[in-house]
């Protein structure tokens, strides 16, 4: 019988970029954490670090892993590739798909990032060191000729290496992590490190969608060159008080450069929500989007993350990260992360948000 890990072996957050003497680095990827088993005399499963059975809804990962003739125990990350980008909202769609439909989204093809071999023909590596466990995990990978949806995640010790992947957070790559080249897998345990790639962006809280006293999400615009405001993005869900903080910058204003739009309902959603009220920040000034406005809300925002010490030094990120479900209601913190609905003229009686 194999033996699957309660939960992974987790990282701590590091401020800066340092790959120590015999530690290695790989890839941080914007997806789902997940422990992918098979038994050969016994069951398939595909499990998310909360715990969450995804088997059902991934029946190609399920059916690639049926077809290895020997046990096994992988560690990784499902993502879903879209125009050149890993795009989390698609991955997220899938979670509550099954049978047919499930079938259907599954020729979207997402890969499962393998960085981690925790156990092989009925034998258990989780106390070997991890360069132990990456090399049998290689030698898997040549041996049996895997391919997709199989995909074997880079490692290197060489920090110039690491480096050049920080580029790919144009791809949705979120950074690094760092693993101690001695060390065993120890679940649970916030033994790794991880580095976050940060992009500082000054953005606009041009509407909210929930209740003014208490916004659930905030839609964020830039301006154009000719100095429209244009919609960038949405947060997630704001923690409650956060949300109760944002409600009380809030207060009714007149012409909104929004008003009459639509927007997607939430994350990957196709459903539509419409912009109905306006509102703006407190202000000695008249002008909802006056000079200032943006750089004070957008201060307001970091401090209450916690994320971001001095604005605009770092860029608002979510604490937690999504295990299996929808991206908006786990994870924390506020997110700047487009949305994957571009905004339109609205046509009928979508869902509301509010403009501020």
């Amino acid at each position: 019988m194999i033996d699957l890990p309660s939960e992974p072996m987790l990282a701590t957050p590091v401020e800066t970029f340092a790959l120590p003497l015999n530690w290695f680095a790989e890839p941080k990827w914007d997806g789902f954490r997940v422990f992918a088993a098979h038994d050969a005399t016994g069951p398939t499963v595909l499990r998310s670090r909360t715990g969450s059975d995804l088997s059902a809804a991934f029946p190609e990962i399920t059916s690639a892993l049926r077809r290895l003739p020997f046990s096994v125990v992988f560690d990784g990350e499902l993502v879903v590739w879209e125009e050149n980008r890993l795009a989390f909202g698609r991955l997220t769609q899938r979670l509550h798909r099954r049978g047919a439909v499930a079938q259907q989204a599954a020729a979207a093809q997402p890969a499962h990032y393998v960085f981690d071999l925790l156990h092989v023909e009925g034998q258990s590596l989780r106390e070997r060191p991890y360069v132990e466990r990456r090399r049998a995990l290689e030698t898997l990978f040549q041996r049996e000729g895997l391919a997709a949806p199989w995909t074997l995640c880079p490692s290197t010790n060489d920090a110039e290496v690491a480096r050049g992947w920080l580029a790919w957070s144009v791809a949705g790559v979120e950074g690094c992590v760092f693993k101690d080249g001695g060390e065993s897998y120890r679940p649970g345990e916030r033994s790794w490190r991880k580095f976050r790639v940060r992009d500082t962006l000054e953005m606009i809280v041009g509407a909210v969608t929930g209740a003014p006293h208490r916004p659930r999400t905030l839609l964020l615009g830039r301006h154009d060159f000719d100095g429209r405001l244009q919609y960038a993005g949405r947060t997630s869900a704001l923690p409650g008080v956060q949300a109760q903080i944002m409600g009380g910058l809030l207060r009714p204003v007149a012409d909104h450069p929004w008003a009459g739009w639509s927007f997607s309902a939430g994350w990957g959603s196709r459903e539509n929500c419409r912009c109905l009220w306006s509102f703006r920040r407190p202000s000695s000034r008249s002008a909802w989007m006056s000079p200032g406005t943006p750089a004070a809300v957008c201060a307001t925002l970091c401090a209450l993350c916690g994320c971001v010490r001095t604005w605009p030094s770092k860029t608002c990120r979510p604490s937690t990260s999504c295990e299996g479900r929808p991206h908006e209601e786990e994870k924390g913190g506020v997110s700047l992360t487009p949305s994957s609905v571009t905004p339109r003229r609205s046509a009928g009686n979508d869902r509301q948000p509010l403009l501020i």
